[in-house]
């Protein structure tokens, strides 16, 4: 199957990005000293992994700007960011970047996906509750700002004042 390549929305003269999660630019002709001109661009670009993303610096002189690749592929194949959305994971690997893997969400929605697929930091950090309760899929509530709750201390806190 042939790699699908479309413009990084606001760069469409100078990079792409492909269905595989690559970005390259575009080949283009530049000033080069004193009246003479080269042929720059035409590449795959070289991205860095931080924090489990992979991003990329893309450039047109002086602006030098840095991207998430996840959002320059969901922004190509899925159309521009909606407003207050993110693009999210659905199988919560943070570098699998091609399209059918992405869609846009909200943050709350990106949050609870983490702690389903076993992503969340704070979860994986503890792993349990202050009282010990293991924190996974089925023991973890997530409140409407997205702070996960262990699930069976929030049943018998309500019991415990139920009771009372």
């Amino acid at each position: 199957m042939s790699e699908r390549w479309l413009p990084v929305l606001g760069w469409e003269a100078l990079y792409e990005v492909s269905d595989q999660g690559r970005v390259r630019s575009k080949l283009r002709e530049v000033a080069s000293g004193k009246n003479s001109r080269a042929l720059r661009g035409g590449r795959v670009l070289k991205h860095a992994n931080t924090g489990g993303y992979f991003h990329l610096t893309l450039s047109n002189a002086p602006v030098e700007k840095n991207f998430r690749v996840h959002v320059l592929v969901a922004e190509a194949f899925l159309g521009p960011r909606p407003e207050e959305m993110n693009a999210c994971h659905k199988d919560g690997d943070s570098t699998n970047n091609v399209p059918a893997n992405l869609y846009w969400g909200t943050q709350l929605q990106n949050i609870r996906d983490k702690v389903r697929h076993g992503t969340d930091r704070f979860a994986l950090k503890r792993g349990h509750c202050a009282h010990g309760h293991i924190f996974d899929q089925t023991n973890t509530y997530l409140t409407a700002t997205g702070s996960p709750i262990c699930r069976t201390c929030r049943r018998d806190g309500m019991r415990n004042r139920k009771a009372a």
